[in-house]
């Protein structure tokens, strides 16, 4: 896949010409920045505040975090880290979900996550203790609808897109709004929302640190760069950048984190994306880190759900239904990928169940809960194919699948 790259040259900051006494710039250090990220716009600015820092300067490198037509695959960060720049920054990480071989990340410089956006003084960041019936809207396609099950006292109400879905809460459709809080910063940032109160919410799956990824060719800077980001948490200049959008004060939390991070791949024993997201990032694939993927033991393998006849008629309709919004190999376009390590992380202990309830209540996006049941089946059992379970002798029913407590996790090579 080709990345179409545009690229920016900063101008020469005068702050790290006099960092050194008016003596030599260090090597400009490269950085790339998605600019289908919420943070795209902070990201640039924390690149140049860094270089300045380490008394250098910034290039600026941008891509595409979406991937067009076919969507972006994680694995294209090891060409990013190993062809194009030193860093590339804004990448939110949550647990111990795992990164290909070859691609770092640095020790987490902020924390962000979900949020829940209320203007009821009472409410909790925790959602099992909101009260019964408790109207929340969340953006369609998103993990907090994930989340529902879990909270069967909430009323759940679907918006097409995170600013509906704060319009919602002004209009006084909902009580209250999860969103993505990189998403939902610039929205709040008016009078209008002079009185709504932003919780972090205290719930699985719902926190994320923001991390810089790097390779062979940002490891002999990643000192410096680590050393720079604590410059500016200590003189207030990070959290100034971050604003709204994340928090730059870690404290113990981080420092146990840095042990998680620093120098070494995220461990991917355990790890499988919407992106969160992520956005909801938060949702990428690397199917072809197959170094990354643990071999099943015998025995202990997935289990056998649906027949091979139920994944092929899924596949028809996926191809009709589905794959103009999650691409046609599943991982990820307008909507989150199918398919991966990321999407079928063990850290995000989803069950089969918790998938389904999405597939078939919010899809397809034009016309949800439109199929039959036996459609949502068969979509759902050529997803599982594309994961790793083998086809077998048993037909997958609604029912079956709709209570099914089989843990999701990804097992293709």
């Amino acid at each position: 896949m080709t990345i179409r790259i545009l690229p920016r040259l900063a101008a020469v900051l005068a702050a790290a010409v006099l960092a050194h006494g008016g003596g030599a710039v260090a090597a400009p250090i490269s950085v790339c920045i998605d600019d289908a990220s919420p943070t795209a716009a902070l990201d640039a600015k924390l690149a140049h505040a860094i270089a300045t820092a380490e008394g250098t300067t910034a290039r600026v490198e941008h891509y595409d975090g979406t991937g067009g037509e076919r969507g972006y695959r994680l694995r294209n960060y090891l060409e990013l880290v190993g062809e194009t720049c030193d860093f590339v920054l804004g990448f939110p990480i949550a647990g111990q979900d795992g990164l290909p071989s070859g691609v770092r990340a640095t020790r987490p410089y902020a924390k962000t996550g979900f949020v829940l956006v209320t203007r009821d003084a009472k409410a909790s960041s925790k959602l099992d203790a909101l009260p019964a019936r408790t109207r929340i809207g969340v953006a369609f396609n998103t993990t907090p609808n994930l989340w529902f099950d879990r909270h069967p006292q909430l009323v759940r109400s679907i918006y097409e897109t995170d600013a509906e879905t704060l319009a919602a809460l002004d209009a006084g459709e909902v009580d209250a709004v999860m969103l993505w809080r990189p998403s939902v910063a610039p929205l709040l940032a008016d009078a209008q929302h002079a009185d709504v109160r932003v919780l972090p919410l205290d719930e699985p799956g719902a926190r994320f640190d923001l991390v810089a990824l790097y390779g062979t060719r940002g490891e002999a800077q990643v000192d410096a760069f680590d050393k720079a980001v604590e410059r500016l948490r200590g003189d207030g200049e990070l959290a100034r950048i971050l604003g709204a959008h994340a928090d730059a004060g870690l404290g113990v939390e981080a420092r146990a984190a840095r042990l998680a991070f620093a120098r070494r791949t995220p461990p991917t024993a355990t790890a499988t994306t919407p992106r969160v997201a992520a956005s909801d990032a938060e949702a990428v694939a690397c199917a072809d880190d197959a170094k990354a993927k643990p071999k099943p033991k015998k025995g202990k393998g997935p289990p056998e759900l649906f027949t091979t006849q139920q994944a092929e008629l899924g596949k028809k309709t996926y191809d009709d239904k589905c794959a103009f919004c999650h691409a046609p190999d599943l991982n990820g376009r307008a909507g989150p990928a199918l398919r991966g390590k990321f999407f079928a992380s063990p850290s995000h202990n989803y069950k089969l169940k918790d998938i389904f309830k999405i597939v078939a209540e919010n899809m397809p996006a034009t016309a949800p809960g439109s199929l039959t049941h036996d459609e949502y089946v068969q979509i759902m059992a050529y997803i599982l194919l594309n994961n790793g379970y083998p086809a077998g002798e048993a037909t997958m029913t609604f029912d079956g699948i709709s209570a099914s407590k089989v843990p999701l996790r990804f097992y293709a090579e």
